[in-house]
């Protein structure tokens, strides 16, 4: 995501080049600027400056006489400011116009015509006289010639409390994403995280005042308070899901670790298992958080690859796991694995890793597993293909493992149970 996102007029192109240079000697800034000058007929120009204020940390406005009677300029702040964006005035040219040579500007230029043309019914007076409340109780930074020392002073505010806006930001697009599908919805410790987060933004809101002030908070919108709520219940709902279906899911684990067992012949635990397994199917039933306890406790200790993969299945296959847990003792299994063989291991921990919302690890374990699958199996082609599709997912940030905001009864579940690399290491 961009850090900052540059409201300027394009006849102030020379100056804003030179700050973006100077923001990217000192500090490597990822900085949104409408170089091309999006045309405004084109279909899709405001959808692309919404994105960009939407995807950017902080909104620097380059405040110029051009500015002031920009219509587009005017528009950007006012999406800023719905956005609750952190908005910073940078005075590049002070100006002397008055309220009215303002407005005549805004209403009769040709391009502005055009750009209200295009954007549709606008009071324009009442926009510019909203746009100045807003970000009047700001400081202003002022430009004085020298473009290194403004762009220092322009980082120094950008990184203050950086990590809260960050997060603005973050929740902002995930929440933009959501719009109800529970597919989009934070999981397990996003959800603790996302709340604090909130928390910290509400005090904020409780402590604004109209005096001036140095650096804007941005305040959460109703969007960021619906979707970390929505996250919250679908939890909720999942834990109370997970709670009724222990036993079901227990007795698949019951016939896969079974399984495993008989693959590798390992004589004489096949009882020890069993007797193990009903115990923790009790745990599950009484206690679900006991039981997460122990699969913590248990599950790193463990020195056999295969039955680290039985646990890392376990916790894949329950919702009473935490994924952070699944994940640990995945990534145990793996590291146990000999150098050539983590691949394969590899896949399972790409499932773990889904599940958490963690896409790029879950792609980058998919995209390994599926080269070993080339090289090293035959007849895989629909292993293949699937590994594909998912990897095509992730990275196009859709999660094939999570349906209804459930983490066991996806499809991309089911397709993977009825794989013979479940057991195996082979698709013969």
């Amino acid at each position: 995501m961009p850090d900052i996102f540059i409201s300027y007029s394009h006849k102030d192109t020379e100056f804003v080049k030179q700050l973006r240079e100077e923001l990217n000697k000192t500090e490597h800034r990822d900085i949104w600027v409408d170089w091309e000058d999006i045309p405004i007929s084109h279909p899709n120009w405001w959808t692309s400056i919404k994105e960009g204020v939407d995807s950017s940390h902080s909104v620097v406005l380059a405040i110029s006489p051009n500015w002031m009677t920009s219509l587009v300029c005017n528009l950007e702040l006012k999406y800023a400011i719905e956005q609750n964006k952190r908005i910073i005035p940078l005075i590049y040219k002070p100006h002397e116009l008055s309220e009215s040579q303002i407005l005549a500007e805004l209403e009769t230029t040709e391009q502005n015509a055009e750009t209200l043309e295009r954007y549709g019914k606008l009071d324009i007076p009442a926009m510019v006289n909203e746009n100045t409340r807003q970000i009047n109780h700001i400081n202003w930074l002022l430009h004085e010639d020298d473009i290194q020392q403004t762009a220092e002073h322009l980082a120094e505010i950008v990184k203050t409390n950086l990590n809260y806006v960050q997060l603005h930001t973050r929740y902002l697009m995930r929440a933009q994403e959501w719009s109800g599908s529970k597919d989009e919805l934070l999981f397990g410790e996003q959800i603790d995280e996302a709340e604090t987060w909130l928390k910290e933004g509400e005090k904020y809101v409780a402590q604004q005042d109209e005096d001036n002030v140095k650096i804007v908070n941005p305040a959460p919108l109703n969007i960021h308070r619906s979707f970390i709520k929505a996250s919250r219940e679908a939890q909720i709902r999942r834990k109370r899901i997970g709670q009724s279906a222990g036993v079901v899911v227990i007795a698949l684990v019951v016939g896969l670790l079974i399984g495993v067992v008989m693959v590798l012949n390992i004589s004489g635990q096949v009882n020890t298992l069993n007797d193990e397994l009903t115990s923790v199917e009790q745990q599950i039933v009484e206690r679900n958080a006991e039981l997460n306890e122990q699969f913590i406790d248990i599950a790193p200790t463990i020195t056999d690859i295969e039955i680290a993969r039985a646990y890392c299945v376990v916790g894949i296959l329950t919702d009473v796991v935490e994924r952070d847990s699944v994940i640990e003792i995945c990534t145990h299994m793996v590291e146990l694995a000999p150098a050539i063989e983590q691949a394969f291991y590899r896949d399972f921990r790409g499932i773990a890793y889904a599940q958490a919302g963690l896409l790029n690890e879950a792609w980058r374990d998919f995209d390994a597993a599926q080269t070993h699958y080339q090289i090293n199996t035959v007849n895989c082609d629909e292993i293949l293909q699937l590994r594909d599709n998912w990897i095509s997912d992730l990275r196009n940030e859709v999660n094939p493992f999570v349906a209804d905001g459930e983490l066991v009864m996806s499809t991309a579940i089911q397709d993977w149970l009825n794989e013979p690399s479940i057991i195996g290491n082979s698709c013969n």
